[in-house]
């Protein structure tokens, strides 16, 4: 990751981390941020969490490919899991 910027690599730790609090990718449905036909069709072990996109989201940080130009938004998803989870 050493080729990508400071806010691409923000971009992807922020993408990881929904990873680890469950969050599948956003178009896990069709892929289409990769130009691909989806990681199946069988919508198994997708739970919508409410708050998320249930349809494609261009701007999502859970989209299954990423460009060398993301921007960072770690911030953002901390907000998020805050309201989510802690603050109730």
């Amino acid at each position: 990751m050493e080729s990508y910027s400071t806010s691409t690599n923000e971009h992807l730790i922020t993408h990881e981390i929904g990873h680890a609090v469950g969050l599948r990718h956003t178009d896990w449905f069709s892929r289409q941020s990769c130009g691909q036909n989806g990681e199946a069709q069988d919508p198994s072990g997708a739970v919508h969490i409410p708050g998320t996109p249930t349809n494609y989201d261009s701007n999502s940080v859970m989209l299954a490919c990423f460009s060398a130009n993301e921007e960072g938004i770690l911030a953002t998803l901390m907000k998020w899991l805050w309201n989510i989870f802690i603050k109730k």
